[in-house]
């Protein structure tokens, strides 16, 4: 069975590039543009990991997260940020990594594998 990951970014080219990639390694994927599309996709298609933007509108990832506490769900994260502190914010949300933006392909695939892995 194909890893589920979902991939949560307001920005559309983002978005959608991570999810290819994603795709082309065989990761079976779905996409929100904001928290509250997430938490909407995680009601219904519950997925291994979340790649999570920080800063968006509508539901950034801090609501993301607090709101699958309210629901009693337990989600692996990586947060994806270009905040200074990369790595408070991931401590802040109870995500398990961080990928600095810009990043690149292989650090993309390198932070999902370890993940699925520990999965």
């Amino acid at each position: 069975m194909s890893p589920r990951v979902l991939v949560v970014d307001d920005e559309d080219a983002i978005r959608a590039l991570v999810a290819a990639a994603l795709r082309a390694r065989q990761y079976e994927v779905h996409t929100a543009a904001n928290g509250r599309e997430a938490l909407n996709v995680v009601a219904e298609w519950l997925p291994q990991f979340v790649l999570l933007d920080v800063n968006m509108p509508v539901l950034d990832g801090y609501g993301f997260a607090r709101g699958l506490c309210e629901l009693g769900i337990k989600l692996r994260i990586c947060i994806m940020t270009a905040t200074p502190d990369p790595a408070g914010a991931a401590a802040e949300i109870g995500a398990e990594a961080y990928l600095r933006k810009p990043f690149t392909l292989p650090e993309l695939y390198a932070m999902v594998s370890r993940i699925a892995e520990a999965a």
